[in-house]
């Protein structure tokens, strides 16, 4: 059944974040993806009401549509050199929001350690993993060696290893999320790991727009570029 269940590890997960004040977008969007596969009923409703999400040949690249509509080659008209590039393209989509997504869990691991001073050795904790786990990877070992290098990295993001194996990859995830919004095809990880990639890369974003608004409804107050201090202005 196109249902999936949740036992709560991902909502204690979220919920820790929210709380220790760090961004985990790729766990929250993949526990929010089980609750709305859990609603079968409402989904069916809302596709007789606004008909099944298909890929719109004309703004989708055609081996596109064909890869995320087919199984691959064979009945679909995909020649099978074309479908095997796709399917390449969406594996380093994979491994670029795997590395994103341990890279936000780790930054959890780290500001709960330190808040509630737990002493965590975050290369310590990848090894044990490595050694048994629901979550044991080979990436393990990339993150095991990156706090050998440095116990006290402030993201994964960081470290050189890590880096490299992003910026070879990132370009794949960008493609395939692109593709699949085209496509009407829902991939809330791919995208929220892209999302906090991109938002991470931004030594300045649009977050003084937020502000602003905070300031406006509630006076707030904001910060400037040219001035130290808090300021309030009268929108």
């Amino acid at each position: 059944v196109d249902q999936a269940g949740s036992k709560g590890t991902g909502k204690w997960t979220v919920q820790l974040a929210a709380d220790s004040g760090v961004a985990a977008p790729s766990i929250s969007a993949a526990l929010e993806a089980r609750f709305v596969s859990a609603k079968l009923e409402l989904r069916q409703l809302c596709q007789a009401e606004y008909g099944a999400v298909a890929p719109d040949a004309s703004k989708c690249a055609a081996k596109s549509a064909a890869a995320f509509t087919s199984g691959g080659g064979g009945g679909s008209g995909v020649p099978a050199a074309a479908a095997a590039v796709f399917t390449e393209e969406v594996a380093s989509a994979l491994y670029a929001a795997k590395v994103i997504a341990y890279a936000q869990g780790f930054s959890l691991l780290s500001a709960a350690g330190e808040e509630h001073g737990w002493g965590l050795r975050l290369g310590e904790l990848a090894r044990i993993w490595r050694g048994g786990c629901i979550i044991r990877a080979r990436l393990l070992d990339t993150i095991i060696a990156a706090y050998a290098r440095d116990p006290d990295l402030g993201s994964l993001l960081l470290d050189p290893a890590v880096s490299a194996a992003v910026k070879s990859n990132v370009g794949s995830l960008r493609s395939v999320v692109l593709r699949a919004v085209e496509s009407g095809v829902p991939v809330p990880a791919l995208t929220s790991a892209l999302q906090y990639f991109d938002a991470m890369r931004r030594g300045r974003g649009p977050a003084n727009i937020i502000q602003a608004q905070r300031d406006a409804f509630g006076a707030h107050t904001f910060k400037r570029t040219d001035a130290e201090g808090s300021f309030h202005a009268e929108w």
